[in-house]
Order: C-alpha cells, then sequence, then structure tokens
C-alpha cells in the first residue's frame, strides 16, 4: 500500500555552541530536536527548540545551546512510497 517517506532534513546551521560550566559542557555529546510531525500531509516548516544530550541520549540540564532553535525545516518533504 502507498505510505509516505520523510526526506533527510537540513537546518539552517550545521554549528552551534554550547556554553555553561565546564562539568556540564563536557557532558554534552550532541544537540538534537524532536521533531513532531503529526498530522502534517505536506513539508513542515516550524521552529524546534535544540537539546544537549549526554551519552545515554539524556538532557543535559545547566547549558546554553545557540542557536536554541533549528528553524529551517522546508525541506521535509513527503515523498509518496509503496510499502
Amino acid at each position: 500500500s502507498p505510505g509516505y517517506a520523510l526526506s533527510k532534513p537540513r537546518p539552517d546551521s550545521s554549528d552551534v555552541v554550547v556554553s555553561g560550566p565546564q562539568n556540564l559542557v563536557d557532558l554534552v555529546e550532541s544537540v538534537s530536536a524532536t521533531v513532531d510531525i503529526s498530522g502534517s500531509a505536506s513539508s513542515v516548516n516550524r521552529a524546534f527548540r535544540l537539546l544537549a544530550r549526554d551519552g545515554r541520549d539524556q538532557r543535559v540540564e545547566g547549558v546554553l545551546v545557540e542557536p536554541s532553535v533549528m528553524m529551517s525545516l522546508s525541506q521535509f518533504r513527503w515523498q509518496s512510497v509503496n510499502c
């Protein structure tokens, strides 16, 4: 049956700066955004908050991520696929 596939996101920038107390910054292994596309039938163009994550994918509190949001998600496009 036909379905949909989501193309790879393209954020405004691939660079972020994480700042804060050194012991907390040292815990950060990645920065990610949770992208909720439920209810979308075409391109998604929203702002998503970037969060610092540790090696277990847990949120690292007490650090500042700049930029704090990922904006350009217009490249999220639904593509018809056969399942």
